[in-house]
Parts: C-alpha cells; structure tokens; sequence
C-alpha cells in the first residue's frame, strides 16, 4: 500500500508556484502518493476534500516559506494537522536556497517517511 503524504504550502510570496509544485509532484515514487491541493484537487467541495486528504495521510510535508503563515488555508491545515496528530516534516524555501537545494530536502523527507511506513 502506498503512504500518502500531503503537501502543505502556500503561493502568496512566489516561493513556491505552479512548475514548482509539478517539479515536487514527479517526485512521488511507487511507494508514496503526494497530495498536492493547486494540482489534485478538483472537488466541488475544496474544504471537504482538504480534510479527507488530511485524514488519509500519514505524513505531511510542510514547505515554509516567509508568507506560510499569512495564509488563513495553511491555518486551516496546520490545525487539523495537529488534531489529527500527522507526523510532519518541514522544508526551508526561499530566496536564499536553491530550488535544487529544496527538492533534494524534499527527496530524503519522502524517503525517510516511506521507509517509516514499509517498517514491519
């Protein structure tokens, strides 16, 4: 079974934006699904596929940015994240890291939580 990770994020300072998001979306493997609101969610009811996603996952990967916490979503998220008790991992993104530098970071967290979840 593949774990599945959500992806917690915000776009309001440009840090992160479309091909970025598709850049970490190829990053998933045969062992782990990404869940990545801006590219998978085609819901009616966005809020509500939020939480399933939330609910299903057994790790949430959180790229900070200087704006993630002007979000009011990322709020939104990160409460549930802790009523839910997900483990979570927190990446560095901003001007004075690379992009490579940021994916690489995000390479070794999906490995280390997919190694994890395979744990007998």
């Amino acid at each position: 079974m593949k774990s599945s990770i959500f992806v917690c994020y915000t776009m309001r300072d440009g840090h992160v934006d479309a091909k970025r998001l598709l850049d970490i979306d190829r990053l998933a493997g045969p062992t782990v699904t990404l869940y990545i609101d801006w590219l998978h969610n085609d819901s009616v009811e966005k809020q509500q596929r939020v939480e399933d996603e939330l609910k299903r996952a057994c790790a949430v990967l959180v790229l900070k940015t200087p704006a993630l916490e002007e979000s009011p979503w990322v709020h939104r998220e990160m409460a549930l994240i802790r009523a839910y008790e997900i483990q979570t991992s927190v990446v560095e993104c901003g001007a004075q890291i690379s992009w490579a530098s940021v994916l690489h970071q995000i390479r070794k967290c999906i490995s280390t939580i997919s190694n994890s979840q395979q744990l007998p």
